[in-house]
């Protein structure tokens, strides 16, 4: 509704009907993005500083490092998943995956990283269950690793 005001009558109206509910499951189904929407209704143009009032944040997407630092010094691994599904309009790709998928071995990225909260036991024959909520083979893969390493130290 508030892109309206910044669209021409025609589009204005259809920005409208669209935010009352009578085509947003139509547009919901087809999975439109915000940009998706701006190529839509061309004639709608909010300032700069309207549009990043306007627009949520993108969220972080955090990865688990998948390997163990002493078994590959200097490099970071992660794993990945790659987020596609199927809509109305098509096959659509995370924004995410897209930006993954588009880097080359090398590439430079910005990242930030934070200290997990898991430590190992002092004693490696200490049986463990590992198990967390959307950490997937990650954390294991980089346990096993560092296993890996400490037998051959």
């Amino acid at each position: 509704k508030a892109l309206a005001k910044f669209a021409s009558t025609s589009e204005a109206a259809e920005l409208k009907e669209i935010a009352e509910g009578a085509r947003f499951k139509e547009l919901q189904d087809l999975s439109v993005s915000f940009f998706d929407i701006f190529k839509m209704f061309p004639s709608a143009k909010p300032s700069l500083e309207y549009l990043f009032g306007l627009l949520p944040a993108m969220k972080w997407r955090l990865y688990s490092i998948a390997n163990s630092a002493d078994y590959t010094p200097g490099v970071i691994e992660l794993t990945v998943v790659i987020n596609q599904w199927p809509s109305k309009g098509g096959l659509k790709t995370g924004t995410s995956t897209k930006y993954i998928q588009k880097l080359k071995v090398g590439d430079r990225i910005a990242a930030t990283m934070t200290n997990g909260t898991f430590t190992f036991p002092k004693d490696d024959r200490t049986p463990m269950v590992m198990t967390g909520l959307g950490t997937g083979i990650a954390p294991i893969r980089s346990f096993v690793q560092d296993r890996m390493y400490k037998k051959t130290v």
